[in-house]
């Protein structure tokens, strides 16, 4: 079934530019996991996917076609409803156990795992931190109610905040959004916004880069900025109940889909594109090397390197019709960067991972 599922132009998918948007099915996901509910992407490229209720506490890690080749019990945890998973920027890894379809759980956590990356070749994990909330405009002690817009099964992490968008079981046409310290503790999220909605959101991811939220619902995929709070348009997705979503690199989804009639969740890659765009790139990427090249059709105007934090690290300008540009790298550790590539037409950041 590998191929081309479907190619459809986005007016205002990313930054307003038209763009071009392949979706490609990658296989059929180790049954398992079942429900595949979450997706994170590493820096160095490994996928991890948790399943909701009725899954074990455990993280899966999928070969490209998905597979399971490593699993990850965290001991002393309880999956009642995990429905997110996120990595943030500095690589602490946030596990929502956060579904709550009745609206009346008294027992919502977020597991955090600091420093994931040292672990994930871990069988087991015994150390985390558990971070236990309610919602500030709920009753305490809540009865079941679906009708009520208290589940969440989307979440990300930004700006040493979690951030919530309710699922709106009450057919509102509104998501709330919901803000919560990353400590551990008990707290409570705080409503700071609703959003019109059409869709139910099912799940989220950040790009860190550009502060963009992207969501995806039963068959769409939108975008929200949350600093301007302009959302995109929801543009349709030929699946059936979209569950999980992440970046797999600057300019590629993947996506997780449950399907009710099979027993496995399915696993697909998105790629857009800017349309009618002079883009630049970088390689090799991973880097091994220390020697990056930049290379575009367009003249190559500057190339700036940055931290994950942000903070400039390397400049280097250009002041003649040059296609492709190399990149002493040597001072620098492993890890994953920013490289801002700015042409005579356009700017562009890729993230480099350097080994």
């Amino acid at each position: 079934m590998k191929g081309l599922l479907f190619i459809l132009s986005l007016c205002s998918f990313c930054f307003g530019k038209a763009q071009s948007v392949d979706v490609h099915f990658l296989g059929l996901i180790d049954p398992t996991v079942f429900e595949v509910s979450g997706i994170i992407r590493t820096t160095d490229a490994r996928v991890f996917v948790i399943g909701d209720s009725g899954n074990s506490a455990t993280l899966y890690e999928l070969s490209e076609s998905g597979d399971i080749i490593h699993r990850i019990e965290i001991s002393g945890a309880a999956n009642v409803d995990w429905e997110e998973l996120q990595l943030d920027e500095y690589g602490t890894l946030f596990i929502g156990d956060i579904g709550n379809n009745l609206s009346y759980r008294t027992d919502l956590t977020i597991y955090r795992i600091d420093d994931f990356e040292s672990k994930m070749n871990q069988d087991t994990i015994f150390n985390f931190e558990t971070i236990h909330y309610s919602y500030s405009d709920q009753e305490p002690d809540p009865l079941p109610d679906n009708s009520s817009n208290f589940d969440c099964e989307a979440m990300v992490v930004f700006n040493q905040h979690i951030h919530f968008f309710s699922k709106d079981h009450g057919n509102t046409n509104h998501s709330k959004h919901y803000t919560l310290p990353i400590t551990s503790g008990s707290h409570v999220a705080t409503l700071i916004d609703s959003l019109p909605r059409q869709n139910r959101i099912t799940g989220a991811a950040l790009d860190h880069v550009n502060n963009m939220i992207y969501f995806v619902s039963d068959s769409s995929i939108s975008s929200y900025n949350p600093v301007t709070k302009m959302q995109g348009e929801d543009f349709a997705i030929d699946a059936q109940k979209l569950e999980g979503i992440c970046f797999f690199d600057e300019n590629q989804f993947l996506l997780t889909e449950d399907v009710e009639t099979e027993p496995e969740s399915r696993l697909y890659s998105l790629i857009y594109k800017a349309q009618g765009q002079m883009s630049s790139s970088i390689y090799p990427n991973p880097n091994d090397d220390r020697i990056l090249f930049a290379r575009s059709n367009a003249q190559i105007v500057s190339v700036e390197l940055f931290d994950y934090l942000g903070q400039l690290l390397m400049k280097h300008n250009w002041s003649r019709n040059i296609g492709s540009v190399p990149i002493q790298l040597d001072a620098l550790a492993a890890g994953t960067y920013l490289v801002k590539v700015r042409t005579d037409l356009d700017t562009q950041i890729h993230r480099l991972l350097l080994r």
